[in-house]
C-alpha cells in the first residue's frame, strides 16, 4: 500500500487472423492494414515522445497469438507497404482534387492524411525496420510495459468447457508463442471477451497464471460476491488473483452510447472518400475480387454528414475529455477509498483501490482517430498528479497484501451483449457449435490413432489442428448488430475452416494428401509454426 490511488490501463491489442494466399491484396486483411497505421504505429511514437520527454508511464498490452503472427508474416507486411505507397499516391490525387475547391479545409485534410500517411510509413520502415514487437519488447524490457497472454486464437474459452483437450491447446499454443517472442513467461492472462466459467480456473493454477480479469458483474454476482466491489483485487479458490474491470471507465471511452469517441465533433470512421469517388479514381483500391478497400481519407464528422471534420477543435476536445476522464476516475477512486473508511473493520479495504480500464485497442486509433492523442493526455496528466498512480497489472498487486485479497468463485459471465455469453451463441449462429464440437471429437480421435508420425503426415495432422484452433476464434462467431437493427456475424470464415479441417481428415483417411493444399494452407495461417497434433490427444478434465 502507497496511499495512492492507481489507474491500470490495459489495451486488448488483437485482429482476426487472415492472409489471403497470393500477391494481391483482399479487402479482408485491410483490418490488419489499419490496425498497423491508425493504432500500432501511432502508439509506438507515443511511446516514444513519453520516453523521451521523461514521463514515468505505465501501460499493459494484451498481444494475442493472430497479431503477433500477423506483424511476423513478411508476406503479408509486404502487402502492407504497397498498400500505404497506394495511400500515399491517392494522397497526391487528392491534393490536386481538392485544392480548386470553395472548401479550403477540405484541401487541408487531404494535406495531413497525407503528410502524416508518409511519416508513419517512415517510421515504420526507417525507425522500427517492420519490426513492431521487436519495438514493444524494447519498453518491456525497460519496465514500461507489461505484456499480456490470452488464448491461442483468441477463443471464446466457456463454451470449450467439455473439451479439456481444446482449453489445452488454447492455453499451451497461447503461452510456447509468448514465451518464445518475449523470452519469458507471461504473468497474467486474459480471458477473451472475459469470458469467465469455473470450468477455467484449474487450468490458471496449471499454468501457473498469477492473474487474470473479470467483468465487474462477475464479481458482484460471484459466490460470495465481492465485499469491496471493483475497486480492490480479488483470489480464487486456486490462488489466482483477480482484476476487476472498471465497467465505466470502458463505457466512457469504448461503451456503444455517450462514448467520447461518438462525440460529433470527432472524424467518421465510416465514411472514407474511397468509397464514393469514380472507380477509375480508386483503382489501387479494388481487391482481388473486385471489391473496394478503405483509402483511409476520410473528411466528414460524426455529427451532419455534410459537415466537414474540424481537426484542430477535435484535437482539443480530446484533450478535454482526457482531463474529464482524470476527473472522474479520481472521482470513483476516492469513493472507493471512503468506504474502507467508514468500515475499518473490513481488512480488504487497506489495500489500494484501483482503477483497471480495459479497452480494444483498435477504439485508440481505427476508430477514433484521436484515441491515441487522448491515451497519451492521460498518461501525462495522470504523471503529474501527486495523488494518482500508474501502474501495470503486476506491479499494483505487488504493492498489495495477498493476504488481504477476499476468496471468491465467479460465476460464467462475459463482456459484449447483455454480459452473459449472448454474443456468442444465439439464433443467427447457434448451429455452428454442432459442428464445431464433431471436429473437435474428429481431432481427438485424430491424435489418438495417429501416434509419431513424421513426414508429411505430420504437416497434415498438424494444419489439421491449426485449422481446427483458428475455427473456434471469437471473432468469426460474435453477433454484432447492423446498422438496419439485424444481427450479423462471419459465418463464412467459421465455415472456410472447418472444410479445411474436413478435407484434412478425409485426405488421412483416403491415405491422400495435397500437398499444393498443405503449402498453400500453410502459407495463408502463418500461425503456431511449432504446433503438434499431439496436443488434442484424449485427457481427464483438469481437477
Amino acid at each position: 500500500m502507497n496511499g495512492k490511488n492507481t489507474i491500470s490501463i490495459i489495451l486488448n491489442c488483437h485482429v482476426p487472423l487472415f492472409h489471403r494466399y497470393g500477391a494481391g491484396i483482399s479487402v479482408d486483411e485491410v483490418p490488419f492494414f489499419q490496425a498497423l497505421s491508425c493504432t500500432y504505429i501511432p502508439l509506438l511514437r507515443m511511446l516514444d515522445r513519453l520516453d523521451s520527454d521523461c514521463v514515468p508511464f505505465r501501460l499493459a498490452l494484451v498481444l494475442s497469438s493472430p497479431l503477433m503472427s500477423m506483424f511476423r508474416n513478411e508476406a503479408l507486411i509486404d502487402k502492407y507497404t504497397r498498400y500505404v505507397k497506394a495511400q500515399i499516391a491517392f494522397g497526391e490525387s487528392e491534393l490536386r482534387r481538392t485544392e480548386n475547391k470553395h472548401n479550403d479545409a477540405l484541401w487541408k485534410l487531404a494535406n495531413y492524411y497525407y503528410n502524416t500517411t508518409k511519416e508513419k510509413h517512415l517510421a515504420f520502415i526507417e525507425q522500427y525496420d517492420k519490426q513492431i514487437l521487436k519495438r514493444i519488447n524494447y519498453y518491456r524490457k525497460k519496465g514500461r510495459l507489461e505484456i499480456i497472454a490470452t488464448s491461442g486464437t483468441h477463443c471464446f474459452l466457456p463454451f470449450y468447457a467439455k473439451y479439456p483437450e481444446v482449453l489445452r491447446a488454447q492455453f499451451e499454443t497461447a503461452l510456447e508463442d509468448y514465451a518464445k517472442t518475449f523470452g519469458a513467461m507471461s504473468a497474467g492472462f486474459y480471458l477473451p471477451e472475459l469470458g469467465f466459467s469455473k470450468a477455467l480456473e484449474p487450468y490458471l493454477h496449471r499454468y501457473g497464471i498469477n492473474y487474470t480479469v473479470i467483468d465487474a458483474h462477475a464479481a458482484a454476482l460471484a459466490d460470495p460476491p465481492a465485499k469491496t466491489g471493483s475497486f480492490y483485487p480479488l483470489r480464487l479458490r486456486q490462488g489466482c488473483f483477480l482484476l476487476v474491470r472498471d465497467h465505466q471507465a470502458w463505457k466512457e471511452v469504448a461503451g456503444n452510447k455517450d462514448a467520447f469517441y461518438q462525440n460529433e465533433i470527432y472524424c467518421d470512421d465510416n465514411e472514407d472518400i474511397g468509397f464514393k469517388l469514380d472507380e477509375d479514381l480508386v483503382k489501387d483500391f479494388i481487391d482481388m475480387d473486385g471489391k473496394r478497400c478503405p483509402t483511409g481519407y476520410r473528411y466528414l464528422r460524426n455529427g451532419d454528414k455534410d459537415d466537414i471534420y474540424d481537426r484542430s477543435g477535435a484535437k482539443k476536445k480530446a484533450l478535454a475529455d482526457a482531463a474529464e476522464f482524470i476527473r472522474r476516475r479520481e472521482a470513483a477512486l476516492i469513493t472507493a477509498r471512503s468506504f474502507g473508511e467508514e468500515n475499518p473493520q473490513n481488512p480488504e479495504y487497506l489495500m489500494d483501490p484501483v482503477s483497471v480500464c480495459v479497452w480494444d485497442a483498435g477504439c485508440l486509433g481505427t476508430y477514433w482517430q484521436e484515441g491515441i492523442f487522448f491515451l497519451e493526455e492521460v498518461l501525462r496528466r495522470g504523471a503529474s498528479n501527486e495523488a494518482l498512480s500508474f501502474a501495470t497489472p503486476s506491479e499494483y498487486l505487488c504493492r498489495q497484501d495477498s493476504s488481504l485479497f477476499q476468496t471468491i468463485s465467479p460465476e460464467f459471465t462475459s463482456s459484449g451483449i447483455n454480459g452473459y455469453g449472448e454474443a456468442f451463441i444465439d439464433k443467427p449462429n447457434d448451429w455452428i457449435y454442432r459442428h464445431l464440437y464433431h471436429a473437435i471429437e474428429r481431432m481427438i480421435e485424430l491424435a489418438g490413432r495417429f501416434n509419431d508420425e513424421t513426414g508429411l503426415k505430420a504437416t497434415a495432422l498438424n494444419q489439421a489442428a491449426r485449422e481446427l484452433l483458428l475455427s473456434q476464434a471469437s471473432d468469426w462467431i460474435k453477433i454484432s448488430r447492423s446498422n438496419s437493427g439485424g444481427t450479423v456475424w462471419n459465418e463464412q470464415r467459421v465455415l472456410a475452416h472447418l472444410r479445411n479441417f474436413t478435407t484434412i481428415y478425409e485426405s488421412l483417411g483416403g491415405d491422400y494428401l495435397s500437398t499444393k493444399l498443405l503449402a498453400e494452407l500453410g502459407a495463408t495461417d502463418g500461425i503456431f509454426p511449432r504446433i503438434k497434433y499431439h496436443i488434442f490427444k484424449r485427457q481427464a478434465p483438469a481437477n
